[in-house]
């Protein structure tokens, strides 16, 4: 494959990584919309992997590289390479390669790892530490070749070297390796030995707590609990086990939850089950069992944290635990314990409901309860596991409302509490409940005036709505989202530079290549009847599909569509001036720029207007007539001097127009150029002539200067002016009303002195 093929594709793979990752933030993995931009994207990488070994992305002095290239010029200012660049450098990757042999699902890891935040991938232990963790062997960051682990090997890395290559190899990793099960199995007759690299594997696991969730934690110590089946006969795996038990019981209720959850069919198996609950004292234990009822609850009401666990195993962990011996001992203080913690969030419910109505009747005691802020997430959470959404609903109803109050702590205090609540929800009740008071979310970001935290957080989340409203072809639904965010960034809403930076950035991620795709295609299709929508949802989403507009403008045929574009791109508003602007300098079709000068008109300013001056004189007539109009709308006060210039050098067909702007334009300063005009009468006159001089004095008449009084009587009284042929009679009876008219104003004038 060809430089310049391979780059094309490279830029094709960026677009669609970029429109992948964002959709990961919207979407869960596993969602249609996933799938079809991960697939395009992998189906891309196939097509340069065919031919090349690999293709390697890497930054240079803030530019893209392809394969040691430089992308050229134009590449490199697309919106969707800047976006890219922007990862790496936030992520501190200098390159990532992807090389042949890349399977779909290696793909679809590097992207959900990109579309993290940078803090939060810095927390896990930073890209490296990260990408060690997940399966990509075919995916390489900065050039080092990192340990390809699955979850049977995530237990590898830290150990000491000898242990390292003893587990490598029992779990298949190793295939080069000089250990073999014979040595292995001379090994196990040192059961302490097992039992210590064991017992070290799991430690190290346990290490990874708070940096990983607790479901991968476990899954590395029930790793090692499968290794014991591989390395000790019956007698000395009795032994081990005993350790293994010790080793969890001793982890956090959390952790041990997890392991229970993900193990529990293998623990009971090996008889690692009673003894780990043997080893576990009592209140611990009833922790425990609360603890998985509480997750099976969770995963029964699809919350995200437990996305990957599986209900029947948590139900299995639940009754094994109930039904061991200590189970069966501690039942009455186990069911106690679990309806006690529910009365308890029922406690709490109420005394947040409660707090809520004083902080909105502006009772500062309650403003800044911190515990209240706490509890927020896991309270709203419990509501809709236990399916009391109408509580949560009617709790979102009351902060919503407090966001118009007049007191200021008073709107901090709930944007705060609602950032919180729906931050804690799944992707799927976000969107619900996000769309359900979207309406008051938009009317509280017209009028806020601060930014805070939560400001931005509420934002982000009615962007992503927006998306979500777009890809799922809701065009009318999404209307006010975008029409606030593009009111205050283009001032239309008077705001602080920060507000109008943040809604600038609301409306540049709204608008990616597929949801532009997904409105251009609606636009031009109209397959739900939603062109007008999707045509008001292009007019508010900025300069981002200017170019596309103006594509369509230049070659459609349909004089319908070419209205709309010309009222999109008018809506747009000034922002689109610098587009517009370097287009009109390009040797276009005339019919182009005869739009051209239509949009510059509708959107530019004074400065634009000088920018039209060449086209009055243009050979194309509806190129001056639009140019003369739109001068006229947006010159202010430099539009005498550039129709006074043009006067010298246009024809008279054009002269007539000129004149009649002047005229209704009322400056004092045209009237000694159209009298030198109307006097410079050649010898050999014309219809078209006769006309201009006509409008002359009818132009004079409507400026009401009384410098054009002699020249005006001389005509109207038909004699001649300075030797100079007779004028028409039209000329004639126009010049006596022009006279009239000054001399009425002039009588306007007098009277109104006087009184």
């Amino acid at each position: 494959m060809g430089e310049s093929k391979i780059q094309e594709k490279a830029v094709e793979a960026i677009i669609i990584m970029n429109a992948a990752i964002t959709n990961l933030r919207i979407y869960p993995p596993a969602s249609a919309m996933i799938n079809n931009t991960v697939d395009r994207a992998y189906k891309v990488f196939l097509a340069i992997l065919e031919d090349e070994e690999s293709v390697i992305f890497a930054e240079s002095e803030k530019n893209i590289l392809v394969c040691g290239q430089l992308l050229d010029q134009k590449d490199q200012g697309r919106p969707q390479v800047i976006a890219f660049l922007k990862l790496l450098l936030d992520f501190g990757i200098k390159s990532v390669t992807f090389e042949r042999g890349m399977d779909r699902s290696e793909l679809l890891t590097f992207l959900e790892i990109m579309k993290e935040k940078p803090e939060n991938v810095e927390k896990e232990g930073g890209m490296q530490k990260v990408a060690e963790n997940k399966k990509m062997p075919h995916i390489i960051l900065d050039q080092k070749v990192y340990v390809a682990t699955d979850k049977d090997r995530q237990i590898l890395s830290g150990l000491d070297i000898k242990d390292e290559e003893i587990i490598k190899y029992l779990v298949g990793d190793d295939a080069t390796s000089d250990v073999s099960m014979e040595k292995i199995k001379e090994l196990a007759r040192d059961p302490e030995r097992i039992s210590r690299i064991i017992q070290t594997g799991m430690k190290h696991a346990t290490v990874a707590k708070g940096i990983v969730p607790d479901s991968e934690v476990s899954e590395n110590v029930i790793l090692m609990v499968r290794a014991l089946d591989k390395i000790a006969d019956r007698v000395d795996k009795e032994k081990i086990s005993s350790q293994v038990a010790k080793t969890i019981a001793g982890m956090d209720i959390e952790v041990i939850s997890a392991v229970l959850i993900q193990g529990i069919d293998e623990l009971i198996r090996d008889g690692v089950f009673d003894q780990i609950a043997n080893e576990i004292d009592d209140e611990t234990f009833e922790a425990i069992v609360a603890n998985i009822k509480h997750i099976s609850d969770r995963i029964s009401a699809g919350d995200e944290k437990y996305i990957y666990s599986n209900i029947e195993s948590a139900r299995r962990a639940y009754r094994s635990m109930m039904n061991s011996d200590k189970g069966q001992r501690k039942k009455d203080e186990i069911e106690k314990r679990i309806a006690g913690e529910e009365k308890e969030e029922e406690k709490k419910i109420v005394q947040l409901k409660d707090t809520v109505s004083h902080i909105l009747k502006g009772e500062k005691e309650y403003f800044f309860d911190e515990r209240m802020m706490q509890s927020l997430s896991g309270i709203t959470k419990q509501l809709f596991v236990k399916k009391k959404n109408e509580t949560c609903e009617d709790i979102i109803d009351k902060f919503s409302g407090g966001l118009f109050s007049e007191n200021a702590e008073v709107r901090a205090q709930a944007s705060e509490a609602l950032s919180r609540i729906i931050g804690s929800l799944t992707v799927e009740q976000r969107t619900v409940m996000v769309s359900r008071i979207s309406g008051r979310l938009v009317d509280w970001i017209k009028i806020e005036t601060t930014v805070t935290p939560a400001y931005k957080k509420i934002c982000d989340e009615l962007k992503n709505l927006a998306q979500t409203m777009i890809i799922g072809r809701q065009f009318a639904e999404c209307r006010h989202i975008l029409d606030v965010f593009n009111m205050i960034h283009s001032g239309k809403v008077e705001k602080i530079k920060e507000i109008q930076d943040i809604s600038g950035d609301v409306l540049r991620e709204i608008a990616t290549e597929e949801i532009l795709d997904i409105l251009f295609d609606e636009f031009e299709t109209n397959k739900q009847n939603g062109l007008g929508d999707a045509g008001f949802n292009l007019s508010r989403l900025g300069t981002a599909p200017l170019n596309r507009l103006l594509k369509i403008l230049l070659e459609s045929p349909d004089s319908a569509e070419r209205v709309r574009i010309l009222k999109i791109v008018s809506e747009i508003g000034h922002v689109a001036i610098p587009v517009l602007t370097e287009r009109i300098k390009e040797d276009e079709p005339w019919y182009f720029i005869r739009n051209l000068v239509y949009l510059i008109g509708k959107v530019g300013g004074k400065d634009q207007a000088k920018l039209l001056e060449p086209f009055l004189v243009s050979q194309y007539p509806k190129v001056r007539e639009e140019t003369l109009k739109s001068i006229y709308c947006i010159g202010e006060e430099y539009r005498t001097n550039i129709f006074l210039s043009a006067l010298s050098i246009a024809d008279n067909q054009m002269k007539i127009g000129i004149v009649d702007m002047l005229g209704s334009m009322r400056d004092t300063n045209s009237v000694r150029p159209l009298l030198k005009l109307l006097e410079s009468k050649p010898l050999i006159t014309s219809k078209v002539r006769n006309k201009l001089e006509e409008k002359i004095c009818v132009a004079l008449g409507n400026i009401g200067s009384q410098e054009a009084i002699p020249t005006l009587m001389a005509i109207s009284r038909r004699r001649d002016l300075l030797g100079v042929k007779r004028y028409s009679p039209k000329v004639k009876i126009a010049a006596g009303k022009a006279l009239a008219a000054i001399r009425r104003k002039q009588s306007e004038e007098d009277n109104r002195k006087h009184r």
